[in-house]
């Protein structure tokens, strides 16, 4: 790969994910069948297992809807059997949400196993392999990729079969992929909790006695039509909100029963009554919730919430005053969870967020304050991003931010320049999928803006061009980038007069304008830049067959 290695000393410690700890899963109830099934399906029999030497690679996949409890499933299952001395080479996490969170993970499971890996400019390929050749120095290994909700993702990134590990995926993907129909792989559909267990979840999220024996026979009715109602019926995330619900309002099942038919069966979902009730006993709650629901939904930065939550407050400790109550407010109904400095938020709940958003208006406000925060921290040209490595948290919040930008089709200053970044960032991290999806989404909310014709929406379109033929030539695919500047160069009316040795100035520093006519002259600017690049382009795709390395060119 080019990068110098260092193997830590053998034996190394075992490796565990802190994500799997048990604290962040602390009601786990009704399970041990599928976790019986588990174990039979890696290692033949349920009880007292021997862990002998893993032979063969085996795969199990995890399905169903999201807030079922996969993750959790995942986590205990990894955590009894290391416990239980069966993967003493140890449990690897890697978070499949997209190719960025994937190749994150891949890096910090190689920073645990190696020492001394330059990771610059290596691409997620590149990254796994490297992986995967460091997993084959241990015995016994299991490795869970987790929360890959689109099986498209993973798909060339899977241990080859002669590989001997075992390999744990959750997903909401239940059909249509090759991974079902591949004869090596088990599928363990995971159901919602029946009756009995999701009293007993409630129960334990109240902090109460979860033997039923203990309750009277009305109180049991209650449970049981609780648990049962439409919004519910048996999920873990619902009852988990249920359960927190309860315990912070101190209401009784009949109660909360009779508030949820009363307000109807379609709008009470669990997590949003938590939602409305927080927001009741502190309005900055849903400040703090709108923005945390545009960032990724994991390792939330408390510095992040405090200065895009409350942007008007202009003490910073009256600031930090206001985020720890709304947190301590949200992490009562279990809405947060709390991890050090940082937070995590489910992805249902971060849904509902982002639609109340959409209804009440307010999701343009909240990325425009989101994405000034962030660029702030940021250097705003290439270069200077260029120079250093930034926080692999920061830099996958900003991606995510980017998305709902490109998906919202934002076009004011601050929402571009959190865009920019973004793509800058992916380039220099050689995120090259993310890179490609986001410059990509770049391009689509330029050529939106261009209907107004003016110059800066015109320079808009070419940098996005421009990036986006860059991160093609990054991934191998010259030919690409040649089309796309092609096809760009033939609609540009070709000036009556140019100087060629002007073209390597007007490529140094594009936004140099000296003519009579602004938009006259970036015309033969943009003609310019095009010109050279596609010849650049050109002249790659010819040398086809050739080693070539990309020039990392600053546009």
């Amino acid at each position: 790969l080019g990068s110098t290695v260092m193997l830590q000393s053998w034996p190394m410690d075992v490796t565990f994910p802190s994500a799997f700890d048990k604290r962040n899963f602390p009601v786990f109830v009704g399970r041990d069948k599928e976790l019986r099934e588990l174990v039979t399906g890696f290692w033949g029999q349920d009880t007292e297992p021997e862990f002998s030497r893993i032979q063969q690679q085996k795969v199990l996949l995890i399905v169903d809807e999201g807030g079922v409890g996969k993750s959790a499933m995942a986590a205990c299952y990894a955590k009894e059997l290391h416990d239980r001395g069966a993967y003493d080479g140890g449990v690897y996490l890697l978070d499949a949400q997209s190719t960025s969170s994937l190749q994150d993970s891949i890096r910090n499971n190689i920073d645990s196993l190696a020492d001394r890996y330059s990771k610059h400019n290596t691409t997620l390929q590149e990254d796994y392999q490297f992986f995967l050749y460091l997993l084959g120095q241990r015995s016994n290994v299991l490795l869970v990729y987790d929360g890959c909700n689109k099986l498209d993702v993973i798909e060339d990134l899977l241990p080859t079969k002669a590989m001997p590990l075992h390999v744990i995926i959750t997903t909401r993907q239940s059909s249509e992929h090759k991974l079902f129909d591949d004869k090596s792989s088990k599928v363990m559909q995971l159901s919602r909790l029946d009756q009995d267990h999701a009293v007993k979840a409630v129960r334990k999220w109240e902090e109460q006695n979860d033997d039923l024996v203990s309750m009277d026979e009305e109180e049991k009715s209650s449970a049981f039509r609780l648990v049962d109602h439409p919004n519910i019926a048996g999920l873990p995330l619902a009852i988990r909100h249920v359960g927190t619900y309860l315990k912070e309002g101190s209401l009784s099942y009949q109660k909360y029963l009779e508030m949820v038919e009363k307000n109807g069966t379609q709008t009470m979902i669990p997590w949003e009554v938590n939602m409305e009730e927080a927001t009741k006993k502190f309005l900055g709650c849903r400040d703090v919730l709108n923005i945390a629901s545009l960032m990724d939904c994991n390792n939330i930065p408390d510095f992040v919430l405090e200065q895009a939550a409350f942007p008007n407050c202009g003490d910073d400790t009256e600031r930090e005053r206001l985020l720890q109550e709304a947190i301590s407010r949200l992490f009562g109904f279990s809405l947060l969870q709390k991890e050090n400095d940082q937070f995590s938020m489910h992805s249902l709940v971060q849904e509902s967020v982002k639609q109340a958003m959409k209804n009440d208006g307010t999701l343009s406000l909240h990325l425009r304050r989101l994405s000034t925060c962030l660029t702030r921290m940021l250097p705003q040209t290439e270069d200077e991003i260029s120079r250093k490595e930034y926080d692999e948290n920061l830099t996958r919040h900003c991606y995510m931010v980017a998305s709902h930008i490109v998906d919202a089709k934002q076009q004011d200053e601050e929402c571009w320049k959190m865009l920019q970044v973004a793509c800058w960032l992916a380039i220099h991290n050689s995120h090259l999928r993310k890179a490609e999806e986001l410059c990509e989404g770049k391009l689509e909310v330029a050529n939106t803006a261009q209907n107004q014709h003016s110059e800066l929406e015109s320079r808009r379109h070419l940098q996005s061009l421009l990036d986006l033929a860059k991160v093609y030539l990054k991934l191998g695919k010259p030919k690409n980038a040649e089309e796309l500047l092609q096809e760009e160069f033939d609609m540009i009316p070709k000036p009556e007069k140019i100087e060629p040795e002007e073209i390597q100035l007007h490529v140094k520093n594009p936004k140099r304008v000296q003519s009579q006519t602004e938009q006259n002259s970036f015309t033969i600017t943009e003609y310019k830049l095009l010109k050279h690049y596609l010849s650049h382009y050109q002249h790659i795709t010819r040398c086809e067959g050739l080693y070539y390395q990309p020039r990392n060119h600053r546009f």
